[in-house]
């Protein structure tokens, strides 16, 4: 699939929020990480359906995803130690071992909290693929749909007792929406009939789950928010809504190229934003937590500091240390379908 501009610009938009939220500007920011997590679902679902009957499907895979989220991963934990951040060496170790969204759920003052999202998306990886490599594309569907109603029904049950919205915000098992929402319209995408139904719908859906959400927050007030004395309405009804109105953004952009959202997404700032997106949003934690340090500036004050500088280490280290080695990683992924494909060509009679 051809890398997609508007993409990368709602990969710019969405990190932006996440800033804006993190600097106490915008309370809905938290949203970016779903349209990040719909992003994710449907790029990483487009590429294993591609190769999922090749032969290094696994290893090409992994040599990809290691190469990718690991690089800049390892440089942000090891500036926590180097600046003498609110995190120890067992810490350190969870976010390696992809379990930060539970060391989130214990700890939500800890510094690299921010990164429990990373932690969702490895789980998902580990999971997702078996059921690509092994599974029907009408299975693939069925299964989406059953997950997305599990998911509900777990959110439903622990809300029951858990008032704290911690367990449900930051853990894997209650924040798949996303991700499959983004992974089904993947799947539906390789019929044409369905990329039409999906695109021509895409607004609509879209629309229609903003004005829901904002419709029930007012009606509801401050019982329809994430953080509520009794979540159960929110943890019942939000994060659905807010992963179906992402996942039908992503169809928009993907199906409507010459609208007025797609050409801005596709713009040169934006897409130049979103294209060291996930290094900003990694950098971004110990850097404010740093210059709020330094400067004794509120996270508010902070974010004038705090943008730039992002944006500028971000760069430099998509350029000169992420970059060499994900074109690394893709090349060894080349070498292996090629070679594959020469044993199959000699082994021809």
């Amino acid at each position: 699939m051809q890398r997609s501009l508007s993409l990368d610009g709602l990969r710019g938009v969405a990190v932006l929020m996440v800033l804006l939220l993190h600097h106490n500007y915008l309370n809905m920011g938290w949203m970016g990480v779903d349209v990040f997590f719909a992003l994710s679902g449907f790029l990483i679902t487009s590429i294993l359906r591609r190769m999922r009957v090749d032969e290094h499907y696994w290893r090409e895979f992994w040599i990809k995803r290691v190469t990718r989220i690991f690089p800049p991963l390892i440089l942000t934990i090891v500036l926590v130690p180097v600046f003498q951040l609110n995190s120890n060496a067992a810490q350190l170790a969870a976010y390696v071992l992809s379990l930060g969204d539970y060391l989130a759920y214990a700890r939500p003052d800890e510094t690299l909290q921010p990164l429990w999202s990373l932690a969702v998306e490895e789980h998902f990886y580990i999971v997702w693929p078996f059921a690509v490599r092994f599974m029907s594309h009408t299975s693939l569907v069925y299964l989406v749909a059953l997950v997305l109603l599990l998911e509900t029904v777990m959110r439903t049950a622990v809300s029951i007792d858990q008032q704290a919205f911690t367990l449900v915000y930051y853990t894997t098992p209650f924040r798949l929406d996303g991700l499959l929402i983004g992974s089904l319209t993947a799947v539906l995408f390789e019929s044409s009939q369905w990329r039409s139904v999906v695109g021509r719908l895409s607004a609509p859906t879209a629309v229609g789950a903003a004005v829901i959400y904002i419709g029930m927050r007012i009606g509801f007030g401050l019982r329809f928010t994430k953080d509520a004395t009794n979540g159960m309405l929110y943890n019942v009804g939000a994060y659905p809504l807010v992963a179906l109105g992402c996942g039908a953004l992503v169809a928009y952009v993907l199906t409507h190229g010459e609208s007025a959202l797609t050409r801005f997404l596709s713009s040169r700032l934006i897409v130049f934003v979103g294209s060291i997106s996930y290094g900003v949003y990694l950098y971004q934690v110990p850097i404010r937590e740093i210059v709020t340090r330094a400067t004794g500036l509120t996270n508010r004050h902070a974010f004038f500091i705090d943008l730039p500088l992002s944006i500028l280490i971000s760069w430099v280290s998509f350029k000169f240390y992420e970059r060499p080695l994900v074109v690394w990683g893709q090349r060894k992924a080349q070498a292996m379908r090629k070679s594959a494909h020469m044993g199959m060509s000699v082994s021809q009679p």
